[in-house]
């Protein structure tokens, strides 16, 4: 029974490795969120500590706060790009009826 115990040990301390490697993999591999380091060594602390001191919303967490993050990013750009369209469209409209009261 011991030896089930210890191995049980080893192959979940080997499964935190492992996911803490594809975390990594995944970050470099994202061509859209890219995670800082310091997020990135918070979530393999948090792994490695995995039911220990941390369970797996602390380990999301820590992406989830990069994601918030990013996403506050591309949403007030996306906002400033829908000002630019409605100028540019107000503009187009300004010179079109400038152009129709000239061809009169």
């Amino acid at each position: 029974m011991e030896r089930n115990l210890e191995a049980s040990r080893l192959l979940f301390s080997e499964t935190k490795e492992e996911f803490i490697e594809k975390v990594y993999i995944w970050a470099q591999s994202n061509k859209e969120l890219k995670p800082s380091e310091s997020c990135l060594i918070e979530v393999g602390r948090k792994t490695s500590q995995y039911g220990k001191e941390n369970n797996y919303d602390d380990i999301i967490g820590e992406i989830r706060r990069e994601y918030n993050d990013y996403e506050g990013k591309l949403n007030t750009y996306k906002h400033k790009l829908n000002i630019d369209k409605e100028q540019y469209i107000d503009k187009c409209e300004g010179k079109k009826t400038r152009n129709r009261s000239m061809d009169k």
